[in-house]
């Protein structure tokens, strides 16, 4: 399956500890790939809170160029609330969790040749069995309490409260526990797709420098000095819905210089509109330059069903903020991209209406090895490894490199080729066998021999009577133009055209040992009733194009100035008098007079074709006519 990437150009540049553009950076590497199998554990606990299951839960570490598998030249980790190791065949191994925490990561490095690939996973402990344990302790307690203090009212009343303080904290544990997973920060990916809202750009940017970025990911970069008094430099996220009652966690990788602290804000409310908001702040502290996980854990009020999370700088300071993520619950959980379906609509996908509409400046298409095979840049030009026109029944075209080849429909070789050889430019030409007809290049024109073909001329014939158009239009004096227009009228006649066989010169030569020279240069290029040159040629008139409207309308006034209308109506009335001196010709050089009346008229329906006279078989001549809709049977129009 294909790969279908769609974005935006940029330029990418290395920037210095301050953030500042610095030299254009590196282009990007091959299709190497780091992959971990799983790459998400979930760890058990028995009924004492004790991981059992930690030896099982082995990922293989594997590296890929393209689709072949490699061996890194060195693998390395970094485990985050957890104890992990490389063993064995390039095993991850899990030796323990801290205590404590119930979900982290593994960040694992490969190098191969010099380029390092980062993969991550994940792991979760479920408390379950924990939790069961406690809750059967507290039952067995009550029931013991019960069995005891029956009469002694007091002490069941105290020993109840003790119970129902122990179900409240089990219950509080729990919820402390739980995560969601899903990151609910619109915006959150850095993208531009104009979701997010920043507070003095010239402060506040969003970059992707390589020598600064946290594992090449895109971040948010506050950096103001020397501002005199307080000032708001920052990002305001969109609003989004939560849910009143549920506690939320806000996660993301901070790189904070100096002893100022950005903070964040987050504002609750009970519309959508953020009135009457309630507020928290929280301080986020300096990292001192270097990368650090930050979170903070809130409360939703209940009643409070809308989010809005701001960030930013009082006044100086240098920040960067990346891998932002808000999230339902206690524990933060690797990052999730929270913008696919808004990146998906700006790339030009359009679910809701069923279509794709390309508006990013660059459109690429990678196969599943990896290998660019078109483009279409921004200024619409098409890149591709070739392209095929469709067949709508007259054949179609193939491009490749620097070679055209023309099919005809249902030929499997090309009738045509044009390309560029050893030689220079060449031109071909190809008859239904495959055989060369003749070569056109920088030795001239070269013929090849062929043999005898015969053509089927597969077009509306109108009258195989009249070889000349006069005889026609009298003969048929009051329906002549009808006839012409009236494809359920067309004769069912066959109508071949003869191509003469030829020597490897080009010259014709004779058809059979019964046939002279003269006698098939005679019949080349003539049309007959049947395949056979001594038979009847064929006179009468082809239809050879098809029945199209060519009504001269103006345009609706209401969108249009007087002078633009005025314009519009000499313009129509100058391609009127074209039609008409068209239709004059016609009637004099065959002096057709009244029997081919056509009224030119701006805003009449009028209709065009083209027809072909040929008498003994040779052309002698080919028209447009024109026809007032009265004499054109609309029901087979273009057939």
């Amino acid at each position: 399956m294909a790969e279908i990437i769609a974005q935006r150009t940029f330029t990418v540049r290395r920037a210095p500890k301050d953030g500042k553009p610095g030299e254009p950076g590196n282009k990007g590497e091959d299709a190497l790939t780091l992959v971990v199998t799983p790459n998400t554990f979930v760890f058990q606990t028995n009924n004492k809170g004790v991981i059992e299951n930690l030896a099982q839960n082995k990922g293989k570490i594997r590296m890929f160029l393209g689709q072949t598998e490699v061996v890194p030249s060195s693998i390395e980790i970094t485990p985050y609330n957890c104890y992990a190791r490389i063993v064995g065949d390039n095993t991850l191994h899990f030796d323990g969790i801290s205590p404590n925490q119930w979900s982290g990561k593994v960040e694992i490095t490969a190098t191969y040749k010099g380029q390092t690939r980062t993969a991550i996973a994940e792991f979760m402990v479920s408390a379950q069995k924990w939790n069961e344990a406690k809750f059967l302790a507290n039952d067995q307690q009550f029931k013991s309490i019960i069995a005891q203090n029956k009469e002694d009212k007091q002490g069941m009343e105290r020993r109840m409260s003790t119970i129902e303080q122990n179900a409240v904290g089990i219950k509080l544990e729990v919820k402390k526990q739980t995560f969601g997973g899903v990151n609910l920060l619109k915006g959150a990916s850095l993208r531009p797709l104009n979701l997010l809202s920043l507070q003095r750009p010239q402060y506040v940017t969003i970059v992707n420098y390589p020598s600064v970025a946290h594992f090449n990911n895109t971040y948010l970069s506050i950096s103001r000095h020397g501002a005199t008094h307080d000032e708001w430099n920052g990002c305001k996220f969109p609003v989004i819905k939560a849910i009143g009652g549920r506690t939320y966690t806000l996660s993301m990788f901070t790189r904070i210089y100096g002893s100022e602290q950005p903070y964040i804000e987050v504002k609750r409310s009970r519309s959508k509109d953020m009135s009457a908001p309630k507020n928290s702040y929280s301080n986020i502290p300096s990292t001192f330059g270097v990368w650090k996980q930050y979170t903070y854990t809130f409360d939703m009020e209940e009643g409070y069903n809308y989010l809005q999370i701001f960030i930013g700088l009082t006044r100086d300071g240098e920040a960067y903020m990346s891998e932002i993520q808000l999230e339902e619950g206690t524990k933060p959980t690797t990052w999730k991209d929270p913008d696919v379906v808004a990146s998906m609509q700006r790339a030009g996908l359009d679910i809701t209406l069923g279509r794709i509409l390309a508006t990013a400046d660059t459109f690429r298409i990678v196969n599943s090895k990896g290998e660019l095979t078109t483009v279409i840049d921004s200024n619409g030009q098409l890149v591709a490894g070739s392209l095929r026109t469709m067949d709508r029944g007259n054949g179609y075209m193939v491009i490749e490199g620097n070679q055209q080849s023309f099919y005809k429909s249902g030929i499997p070789h090309p009738m045509r080729w044009i390309g560029f050889t050893s030689e220079g430019w060449v031109e071909r030409m190809y008859d239904e066998t495959n055989a060369l007809i003749w070569e056109n290049g920088v030795n001239g024109q070269i013929f090849r021999q062929r043999p005898m073909w015969w053509e089927n001329i597969a077009t509306h014939v109108i009258t195989s009577e009249y070889g000349y158009l006069d005889i026609f239009f009298s003969a048929h004096y009051t329906d002549a133009v009808a006839r012409i227009f009236q494809s359920d009228r067309d004769e069912q006649t066959p109508v071949y055209k003869f191509h003469a066989p030829r020597d490897a010169r080009g010259n014709i030569k004779a058809l059979d040992l019964r046939t002279n020279i003269q006698e098939t240069r005679d019949a080349d290029g003539l049309l007959f009733r049947q395949k056979n040159i001594r038979q009847a040629k064929f006179s009468g008139i082809i239809r050879t194009d098809l029945i199209v409207p060519c009504t001269l309308t103006l345009s609706d006034g209401d969108h249009m100035t007087v002078e633009e209308r005025e314009q519009q109506r000499k313009a129509l009335e100058a391609a009127a008098r074209f039609i008409r001196g068209q239709v004059d010709e016609i009637r004099n050089q065959f002096s057709l007079h009244n029997t081919y009346n056509v009224d030119v008229q701006i805003g009449t329906p009028l209709y065009r074709t083209q027809i072909a006279v040929y008498n003994e078989g040779r052309l002698t001549g080919e028209y447009y006519l024109y026809a007032n809709a009265g004499n054109v049977n609309i029901n087979n129009l273009n057939k």
